[in-house]
């Protein structure tokens, strides 16, 4: 091989790496910003500290209207009637967080995001983390609702 097709292969790994990382606070910023007053610059401090952990936080969602928590209901009857989610009321997230190519989501066991040191994070915070929910662990979900 020539020295050329080294420097196309490297070009070629380092446009995949940057493509397939999360954005950062761009996106997250928007969500938070949609939310509830009362709760943004403690989201922030809340991600900022995740990343303190070595994680990038990337929102998934975080507010939603009253007939986009219908649609949720209706795709799976577990989750909270419209009407009823703290996502409604702008005092919600969900996120996932990534770590050396790995993400954490919905569907990641709740012993992993428990080793991740996000739920107690969350704990300290006064958040409410969906993994605790009985019945229907929501391990990517946090919100602002009584602990």
């Amino acid at each position: 091989m020539k020295q050329r097709d080294f420097v196309i292969i490297a070009l070629i790994l380092l446009v995949i790496y940057y493509l397939s990382k999360p954005l950062k606070n761009g996106s997250n910023e928007a969500h938070i910003q949609a939310m509830d007053a009362s709760v943004r610059n403690k989201v922030r401090n809340f991600l900022r500290d995740i990343e303190a952990l070595g994680y990038t936080p990337k929102i998934r969602d975080s507010v939603r209207t009253y007939e986009q928590q219908a649609k949720y209901k209706k795709l799976d009857k577990r989750n909270a009637s419209a009407g009823h989610s703290s996502h409604e009321v702008g005092i919600a997230i969900d996120m996932d967080i990534y770590k050396n190519g790995k993400v954490l989501s919905k569907r990641t066991p709740k012993s992993n995001w428990i080793a991740s040191g996000v739920p107690k994070l969350a704990k300290d915070y006064g958040i409410r983390w969906g993994g605790n929910f009985k019945g229907y662990p929501d391990n990517n979900h946090f919100d602002f609702l009584k602990l």
